[in-house]
């Protein structure tokens, strides 16, 4: 199995995007990948649950990572309307069941 390769920003070329806020994100796109760099590895992850607006870039990026990573292996990805407090008990229940239902995993 390939190790993931972590880039220190400050031995890199910089890097071109099509859009500014992606080279925004860039630094701690890196430090959060750094951070669960093992899990990554071990493979520890098939779902990411995301906030719709100020999440859905970066949770992409993971997306794409992991996909590099494991290429034959389904990931879900599931964005949760606007960042707000889910209100709603139906809602609210089924979100706690699926993640109970992930951790026992």
């Amino acid at each position: 199995m390939e190790h993931l390769k972590i880039e220190n920003p400050e031995q890199k070329e910089e890097a071109e995007y099509y859009h500014p806020e992606i080279a925004e994100i860039e630094p701690a796109m890196i430090v959060l990948v750094e951070q669960i760099k093992s899990n990554i590895e071990n493979g520890d992850y098939d779902t990411i649950i995301s906030d719709d607006v100020g999440g859905r870039i970066p949770s992409l990026i993971l997306r794409k990572i992991f996909k590099y990573k494991y290429p034959k292996r389904k990931f879900n990805t599931f964005f949760v309307s606007g960042g707000q407090i889910i209100n709603d008990k139906i809602q609210q229940e089924l979100i706690n069941r699926f993640l109970n239902k992930k951790k026992k995993k």
